[in-house]
C-alpha cells in the first residue's frame, strides 16, 4: 500500500495554497514576474517531458531571486554572445538532489541542491558552461530500452561520457574563459559534484542537544567513531553515464594549465549575496526534504545550519521548527513501523552525519514519540497559536496515550539517577470535615509526585521536567479527555456523517496508472486517465454536484501567485500522502484564488496490473476441471480472458485543516472489466457524498 501511495504521488497533478504554516520559511524560493514563453510552450507540447513532469508538479521556479542571480552568471558567460543568451531559458528546479541539465530547446534547469552546495559563484559559472555546451553542441542522452542488449547499453553509455568530457573541456575553452571567473574555482567545482550528496558541513552531533539534566539516552545510542567518508574520484566508471571525478579533473587541468588567473574572481556579484542565495537555497531543500519525507536529511542539515550560520541566526526559528517537524514525522514512521525507509542503510552513511542517523535508529518508539513531543512544545511555545503545532502535538499525545499506554503518571518527576530513599515523604494534610470515604476521596491530591523506581527506564524520565510547566499538564489532561470521550463515542456506534450536498468540490486531476508486464505503460496510462476524467465529470453532473477540476490544461494560463499556490499544495499532498498512517499537514491550503468557494479538494486514483501467471484460483481451476468435466469449458475460458487486479481510492480532504472528511477504497483481484468497476466505484462515492456518507 505504502508503496503504491508513493508511485500514485508522482503522477498526481495539483492546484494551489497559501496560510498560516508551522515552517514559515523567509526565504521561500518562488517564482515571480511573467511564465517565460519557452515554459508556456513546454506546457502546449503534446509530447511528454521532464520538463513537463516537473512543471506538474510545480517544482520549476522562475523570475525569483535565485533565478536573477544565475541569468547574471549567464551573461557573464556569453558576455561575447548576446545571440546565444537570448536563445537560453534560466529555470530553477525545487530539488535538493546536486544536479543540473539542459535540453535540446534552450532550457536550462539548476536543481536549488546544486546552489546550497556549491562554495562560489565561479564554481556556479562552470556547471552553466557546462550545460550550454550541451545544449549548443545538440547532445541527447539516449535511454535504455527494454530490447536493449549489454552491447547496446554500453555503446550509449560511452557515447554518454563522451559527451560529458567534452563538456567540460569545452565548456572552459568557450565559455568560462570568456568571463572573469577564477581558473581554480573549477576544481571546487568537481569536488562539488563527488560530496554533494553529503550534509551541508560535516558537524558532529552533540549528544546534549538532545539530553537534560532530567534525562540522559544509553551510551550505546551515541557512536563514538563513525565511518570516514570515502574520497575516491577514480570509482569505476564503466555503466555510469557521466567519467569518473578523476577522469574529469585531469582532462579539464590540461586545458587550464599555463592559463592566466590575474584578476579573474570567485565572485563577481557580492559575496554576501552569494551567501543569501545559498542560505534560500538550504532552506528551502529543508523544506522539500520535509515533503519528500526525507527527515533524517531535514533534521541533521538543520542542525548543520544552527552550528555554522553566523549569530544572530535570522532563520533559528525556521530551523528548530524544521527540526521539530521532521522527528514528528520520524516519529509516525517510527510507529507505523516504516522509519528504515526514511533512514535507509545506517552502515552506508558516511561522516559525522552517521551519528545522527544512528541516533535516530536506537530510539525506541515511546523515546521516539516522547522527544518529538518535547520539540513540538517547545516550537508551539514560541508560536501558541499556531493551529498546525497544536495538531502535531495533540497527535503525538495520541500515541502517547491509546498506542504506547503512557500518561503523566508515567514520568517521574525527579531526574535520572535520583535516589528515591533521599525523597522525602509528602505532608499529608487532613481535612477535618472529611469524615466518611468520599470526603478523603476528595481531599486527595491528584498532583502527587512520582518518585523513581529501579523499573523505570530512561522514557520514564523524558517528560518530567515538562510536568512542572502548567500549561503542558493541563494540555496533557485536556487531550486525554478527549480521547476518553472519542472512545465512549465509538463504543456507542456513533458514526460520523458528511454532507456535501451544496458544497462546491474541487476535483484534482484523476491518476491513473496502467501497468503491463510489470512495466508503467504510459499512453495506456493516459487515455486511462482521460476516459476516468470524463467518467467523474459525467457523474458528477448526473448528481448535480457542483465542482471544477484543476491539472494539465490549466498551469500555464495561471498568474505567478496562482502558480505558486498550485506548487505548494503539490508540496502538501505529497507530504500528507506519503505515510499509511496518517500524518497532520503543517500548513493550509486556500484554493479561493482559483476555485472560489472550493474548500474541499477530491483526489481520486486507480491502479490496473496483471495478475499472476500461477495463482492459488488457477491451480482450483484446473482441479475441479479435472474432478467435474462439465465444468472445464468455463474453466478454461477462465484460463484464457485477461482478467487483472485493480485498485481505486476516492478521498476528500477540507483544505482549511488537512482533515480527511471522506475516503474509501476498493481492490477487486483477477476482475474482468476492471474499468468498469473503477468508474462504479467512483460513482457511488460520488453518491455516497451526495446524502451524506460515513466518515
Amino acid at each position: 500500500m505504502k508503496n503504491t501511495i508513493t508511485l500514485l504521488l508522482l503522477l498526481w497533478f495539483a492546484g494551489v495554497l497559501s496560510a498560516q504554516s508551522a515552517l514559515v520559511n523567509p526565504c521561500a524560493v518562488q517564482s515571480a514576474g511573467e511564465m517565460p514563453p519557452a515554459v508556456q510552450k513546454a506546457l502546449q507540447d503534446k509530447e511528454w517531458s521532464w520538463l513537463k513532469y516537473l512543471l506538474h508538479r510545480g517544482k520549476v521556479v522562475y523570475g525569483s531571486p535565485v533565478n536573477q542571480y544565475l541569468d547574471k552568471i549567464l551573461a557573464n558567460l556569453l558576455v561575447d554572445e548576446p545571440e546565444l543568451k537570448k536563445e537560453i531559458t534560466l529555470l530553477v528546479v525545487k530539488s535538493p538532489i546536486v544536479n543540473a541539465y539542459a535540453n535540446n530547446k534552450g532550457i536550462l534547469l539548476i536543481n536549488i541542491g546544486l546552489i546550497a552546495q556549491v562554495s562560489n559563484e565561479a564554481e556556479l559559472a562552470f556547471v552553466l558552461a557546462h550545460e550550454l555546451i550541451h545544449y549548443v553542441q545538440r547532445h541527447h542522452y539516449m535511454e535504455r530500452t527494454s530490447d536493449d542488449n549489454m552491447n547496446r547499453f554500453l555503446q550509449r553509455h560511452f557515447a554518454s561520457r563522451d559527451q560529458e568530457s567534452e563538456a567540460d573541456t569545452k565548456g572552459i575553452v568557450r565559455f568560462y574563459s570568456a568571463s572573469n571567473y577564477n581558473f581554480e574555482a573549477v576544481g571546487g567545482a568537481f569536488d562539488v559534484l563527488q560530496y554533494g550528496h553529503l550534509p551541508f558541513d560535516n558537524i558532529r552531533f552533540d549528544r546534549s542537544f538532545v539530553e537534560n539534566s532530567y534525562y540522559q539516552f544509553p551510551d550505546k545510542y551515541f557512536l563514538q567513531n563513525v565511518k570516514p567518508i570515502s574520497n575516491r574520484d577514480d570509482y569505476l566508471d564503466t555503466l555510469c553515464t557521466h567519467p569518473n571525478i578523476a577522469k574529469r579533473r585531469m582532462a579539464v587541468d590540461d586545458i587550464i594549465a599555463g592559463k592566466k588567473n590575474d584578476g579573474r574572481l570567485n565572485f563577481v556579484q557580492s559575496e554576501t549575496l552569494f551567501n543569501e542565495i545559498r542560505d534560500m537555497s538550504r532552506l528551502e531543500c529543508i523544506n522539500q526534504w520535509i515533503v519528500r519525507h526525507q527527515f533524517a536529511h531535514a533534521f541533521y542539515n538543520a542542525y548543520v545550519l544552527l552550528k555554522v550560520m553566523p549569530e544572530p541566526n535570522p532563520h533559528v526559528d525556521f530551523l528548530y521548527n524544521a527540526m521539530a517537524i521532521s522527528m514528528y514525522g520520524m516519529s509516525k514512521h517510527k510507529t507505523n513501523g516504516s522509519l528504515r525507509d526514511v533512514l535507509g542503510k545506517i552502515s552506508d552513511v558516511e561522516g559525522e552525519q552517521q551519528g545522527a542517523w544512528h541516533f535516530l535508529d536506537a530510539l525506541s518508539r515511546q523515546e521516539f514519540n516522547a522527544l518529538a513531543l518535547r520539540m513540538l512544545w517547545e516550537a508551539k511555545h514560541h508560536q501558541s497559536d499556531n493551529l498546525f503545532l497544536t495538531k502535531m502535538t495533540n497527535d503525538l499525545l495520541a500515541d502517547m496515550i491509546k498506542n504506547f499506554k503512557l500518561t503523566l503518571t508515567s514520568f517521574c518527576d525527579y531526574p535520572m539517577g535520583t535516589n528515591a530513599d533521599t525523597i522525602p515523604d509528602e505532608p499529608q494534610t487532613e481535612d477535618p470535615a472529611a469524615t466518611n470515604k468520599y470526603g478523603r476521596i476528595k481531599q486527595q491530591k491528584t498532583g502527587s509526585k512520582v518518585k523513581p523506581s529501579d523499573k523505570f527506564k530512561t522514557i520514564n524520565y523524558m517528560l518530567g521536567d515538562l510536568k512542572q510547566d502548567s500549561a503542558f499538564v493541563a494540555f496533557v489532561q485536556k487531550r486525554q479527555n478527549e480521547l476518553e470521550d472519542a472512545e465512549i463515542l465509538d463504543a456507542m456506534k456513533q458514526l460520523v456523517t458528511v454532507n456535501l450536498q451544496n458544497a462546491s468540490l474541487l476535483f484534482m486531476e484523476p491518476s491513473y496508472i496502467f501497468v503491463e508486464k510489470d512495466q508503467y505503460s504510459e499512453p495506456k496510462s493516459r487515455e486511462g486517465e482521460k476516459r476516468l476524467k470524463k467518467s467523474i465529470e459525467q457523474s458528477a453532473k448526473q448528481l448535480k454536484i457542483d465542482n471544477e477540476f484543476l491539472g494539465d490544461a490549466k498551469i500555464g494560463q495561471y498568474s505567478v501567485a496562482q502558480y505558486n499556490n498550485y506548487a505548494m499544495l503539490y508540496d502538501w499532498i505529497e507530504y500528507v500522502y506519503r505515510i499509511e498512517e496518517n500524518i497532520e499537514p503543517y500548513y493550509a491550503v486556500d484554493v479561493e484564488e482559483i476555485a472560489p468557494n472550493c474548500q474541499y479538494l477530491v483526489m481520486t486514483s486507480a491502479i490496473i496490473q496483471p495478475r499472476k501467471m500461477v495463482s492459488y484460483t488457477k491451480v482450483q481451476d484446473i482441479v475441479l476441471s479435472a474432478i467435474c468435466f462439465y465444468v472445464s469449458p468455463a474453466h478454461i475460458a477462465k484460463l484464457f480472458i485477461a482478467r487483472r487486479n485493480a485498485s481505486s481510492y476516492f478521498s476528500v480532504v477540507n483544505l482549511k485543516d488537512g482533515q480527511v472528511l471522506y475516503s474509501a477504497k476498493d481492490y477487486r483481484d483477477r476482475a474482468h472489466c476492471t474499468e468498469g468497476l473503477i468508474h462504479a466505484f467512483m460513482y457511488d462515492c460520488l453518491y455516497n457524498l451526495k446524502k451524506g456518507g460515513n466518515k
